[in-house]
């Protein structure tokens, strides 16, 4: 855990600043359907720790799109999407339209 806080103060933390406001923390999707983890500044975060990322990066933009489509009323105005990968205090962060592009298959993504 010591690591853990350790990346996230020095890499996470500034990155997740950067994203600006406003914040919600747990955002609810259509009365409880789904539930995320963040949003910052327009950007619907999700937290992940896992080793080894890279093998699950296609369920996890599924995830936040699936949420995403959830605020039909566009409560949250979430234009961009963003992954934060704890053990490797990276944050992933991409535009609307290049998640859906990676969703349908039309590119790929590279770590």
């Amino acid at each position: 855990m010591e690591t853990l806080w350790h990346t996230y103060v020095t890499r996470g933390h500034p990155a997740m600043a950067r994203l600006g406001g406003p914040r919600v923390i747990r955002p609810v999707f259509d009365e409880a359907f789904a539930i995320g983890d963040l949003v910052l500044g327009g950007t619907l975060v999700d937290v992940k720790t896992y080793l080894e990322p890279a093998p699950s990066m296609g369920a996890f933009v599924d995830q936040l799109l699936g949420y995403v489509m959830c605020d039909v009323e566009d409560r949250f105005a979430i234009r961009s999407i963003g992954i934060y990968l704890a053990w490797q205090g990276e944050l992933l962060h991409l535009p609307l339209d290049t998640a859906l592009s990676l969703a349908s298959g039309q590119s790929s993504f590279d770590l």
